[in-house]
């Protein structure tokens, strides 16, 4: 994924998006950072990430868009 710091810099980090059919509305975003050990997770709703797939969507610190 990008992590996008400004109009100008975005940086790479890895990440991996797991789903759960006990919590049918989330997906899980699971980051690794690359200075640092461990990860840092974050739930994402299915309709964020599908709306996502053709516009630009999200609120506040989590905003998505197709590239």
């Amino acid at each position: 994924m990008q992590l996008v710091l400004s109009h100008d810099l975005s940086v790479s980090i890895p990440a991996a998006l797991q789903y759960d059919a006990d919590d049918p509305y989330a997906v899980r975003a699971v980051f690794h950072p690359l200075a640092q050990s461990g990860t840092v997770e974050w739930f994402l709703s299915r309709d964020l990430l599908a709306q996502a797939l053709s516009e630009h969507t999200g609120h506040g610190d989590v905003r998505m868009w197709p590239t």
